[in-house]
């Protein structure tokens, strides 16, 4: 089969589905994989598709910026409240916590109520509903984002450098199809970044609008975090790591193996 027909045939078989695995590929075309390889990486270069870990999609990402918290409250309400209701079987008395700021773990605090934590927070709004609840809360210090609520800075990262929480619950605004975890602005990327790396066993709350997406800078990846997300979600073939789905109480300690195939 010549190449023209090859790149024809893949792009055929794309129309009407966001996702192939490199199998699927191999299957419908009888190759080798280092041919496939080499097709894929052209049709890559010339935009018709973006090669992920296992196959390929095509897919367009979209970029997302800065939002106001207050305007990130009303979006996908049932999906927060159901990856809120996942999140907080995890937590247990006595434990030391971050909650990262952003409307998801906004959702969790609510459900806090009678938990004998310590809670530490980069978020104002947090603190004063953690406060209210009667759980005892510290925050990062720092220069107040007005669009987020969240504290940044050098002042915040030198102060979480005192701390190694048992676990943390962290948001992001988009999570691209190899796992990476993004957000737009440098400053509470590196806040993120530096909570993620002192937490023992680390949750992120994402519904599956986020799947997909891109933004400028990372702060971590799948590999090292649990995912929490609803239950119909549809997981991109390539995230790696533990994931959580909010239709059923899943046992955090099972293998990556044994969770993927619950996808």
């Amino acid at each position: 089969m010549m190449t023209e027909e090859r790149h024809e045939k893949i792009l055929n078989y794309l129309k009407g589905k966001e996702r192939a695995s490199q199998q699927e590929l191999l299957d419908l075309l009888g190759t080798s994989e280092s041919t496939l390889r080499r097709d894929l990486m052209t049709l890559e270069e010339q935009g018709l598709l973006h090669r992920i870990r296992g196959g390929v999609t095509c897919k367009k990402r979209t970029a997302v910026s800065d939002s106001r918290l207050a305007s990130r409250r009303d979006e996908h309400q049932k999906e927060k409240q159901d990856i809120a209701m996942q999140a907080v079987r995890q937590i247990q008395d006595g434990e030391t916590i971050y909650f990262d700021a952003g409307s998801t773990v906004e959702s969790l605090l609510p459900l806090l109520a009678g938990k004998e934590i310590q809670a530490v927070t980069d978020s104002i709004s947090h603190a004063m509903q953690l406060m209210e609840l009667g759980i005892p809360v510290s925050l990062t210090g720092g220069e107040l984002k007005s669009t987020t609520n969240a504290l940044v800075g050098e002042e915040a990262l030198e102060f979480l450098d005192k701390y190694r929480f048992s676990k943390g619950f962290f948001g992001a605004n988009a999570i691209t199809e190899d796992g990476e975890l993004l957000t737009p602005d440098v400053r509470e990327a590196a806040v993120k970044k530096k909570a993620l790396d002192r937490t023992l066993d680390p949750y992120i709350l994402a519904d599956s609008s986020k799947f997909d997406q891109t933004a400028a800078v990372r702060f971590g990846d799948l590999s090292r975090a649990v995912l929490v997300t609803e239950k119909d979600a549809q997981i991109p073939e390539g995230f790696p790591g533990l994931i959580l789905r909010t239709a059923e109480e899943t046992d955090t300690e099972e293998t990556p193996d044994e969770t993927l195939n619950n996808r």
